[in-house]
């Protein structure tokens, strides 16, 4: 998922979207049954296609990968395009990245999350679906298929998420933001519900060719 930019493409994707839904008291009946299916999910699995978009460059770069979640707080992102490996299991966060000119694996592990600036996607996606707790909400837009609505973070300066949900199944599509030098955005694929996940893909044990760093 590539940690540095947990950011989405918020810009990109607001420039095409519909009006805004014209029934607020529908707009929060939706949010609220979404609430309560989100809680009803204990575990998911999907499979991911992200892109990201750098400002300065101008350039899009596309990685592919499955994401495996168990809640409360434990996220395991598995990118396959460049075999980076990020784990989330209470407050501590795991970076692996293979590095194929030295034949070792670089890792950063974090006792606390809280630590990192840019975890904001990663903590929306573990936790519990309490939604009006945590964000400012507004609804973006609506068609027969979605509604799309930002999540603007109470008491941070985190950038604000855009989730786009299926109307039917309450299943999350995609998850997008932006910031000042690049954007990005999520699409979730293949999303499987309540099905069993060990814990221990959820665990990192250091191997012999691994360079270590504690943050």
């Amino acid at each position: 998922m590539r940690v540095i930019v947990f950011t989405l493409i918020h810009g990109l994707l607001i420039a095409g979207l519909a009006t805004p839904p014209k029934h607020k008291a529908n707009f929060n009946d939706f949010l609220a049954a979404v609430e309560k299916d989100w809680d009803s999910k204990q575990t998911i699995e999907a499979a991911y296609t992200q892109t990201i978009y750098s400002k300065r460059l101008g350039n899009r770069d596309i990685t592919k990968g499955k994401i495996l979640i168990k809640k409360p707080n434990k996220l395991r992102w598995e990118c396959h395009t460049d075999s980076t490996l990020e784990i989330i299991n209470g407050k501590k966060f795991i970076h692996a990245k293979p590095n194929k000119r030295r034949g070792t694996v670089a890792v950063d592990i974090y006792k606390d999350i809280s630590k990192r600036t840019d975890m904001s996607l990663l903590g929306f996606l573990s936790s519990k679906g309490e939604f009006k707790k945590h964000y400012n909400i507004q609804p973006v837009s609506e068609n027969s298929q979605s509604v799309t609505f930002k999540l603007i973070p109470k008491g941070t300066s985190s950038e604000p998420l855009v989730a786009q949900i299926a109307k039917e199944s309450y299943v999350l599509l995609s998850l997008t933001t932006d910031t000042v030098d690049s954007s990005s955005r999520i699409d979730f694929t293949d999303t499987k519900a309540n099905g069993p996940l060990n814990d221990k893909l959820f665990e990192y044990e250091p191997q012999k060719n691994d360079v270590v760093r504690y943050m």
